[in-house]
């Protein structure tokens, strides 16, 4: 594991009961987005989906009551305990490393809010983990520039404590992807958070 994985695993065992204070408000947010954007999504019973870094799994969840069939994977079993406590099937991997599944496995590979908190070099390596694992399409929720001046700071001074690249993601979000993937689609689903479709 490397120093960054294991940091974080350790940072997230430590927050991870504030992050569950807002699992129920936070997937149903997530489960709305679903509903409206269910056309690009495909139908539930065609498509199986795999959350990459599904921490307390609020997007897992959204999925799942959406009828998709979907599983999650994070690094932090604290974080998992969350998901778990809601019925959601769980696997402890490092993404970083390469997760145990076979080579596109999932017709949808997800990852919400886990690209922003990572440095260039290693979101590179989530976009090939995540191209990898897709058969068909990839699915970043992740923030977008439209976020107000004082939220973008604070965001991006708590992201550099922990090793995130909070302003160089929203500046290069789909430069970045499109090194991994044919085509990106961003659809802005609330006032500062997107959805990059990505198809490979």
């Amino acid at each position: 594991m490397s120093v960054y994985s294991s940091f974080h695993k350790t940072i997230f065992s430590l927050i991870s009961s504030i992050y569950s204070l807002f699992f129920q408000i936070n997937s149903r947010k997530d489960l709305k987005k679903i509903e409206a954007y269910r056309e690009i999504l495909g139908k539930p019973e065609e498509v199986k989906v795999l959350d990459l870094g599904c921490g307390t799994g609020t997007l897992t969840w959204a999925f799942r009551e959406a009828g998709f069939k979907v599983v999650g994977a994070d690094i932090s079993p604290a974080m998992m305990r969350t998901a778990r406590k809601n019925g959601i099937d769980c696997v402890e991997t490092d993404i970083l490393a390469g997760t145990p599944f076979k080579d596109e496995s999932f017709e949808l590979v997800c990852a919400s809010f886990v690209a922003h908190g990572m440095r260039k070099n290693l979101r590179r390596k989530l976009y090939a983990e995540a191209s990898r694992l897709s058969s068909e399409r990839v699915l970043f929720q992740d923030y977008n520039d439209k976020l107000p001046f004082f939220p973008v700071i604070i965001i991006e001074l708590l992201e550099l404590l922990i090793g995130g690249d909070f302003f160089g993601f929203r500046k290069t979000a789909i430069d970045g992807m499109l090194e991994y993937f044919s085509e990106v689609i961003e659809y802005q689903v609330d006032r500062s958070c997107s959805w990059y479709i990505c198809r490979k």
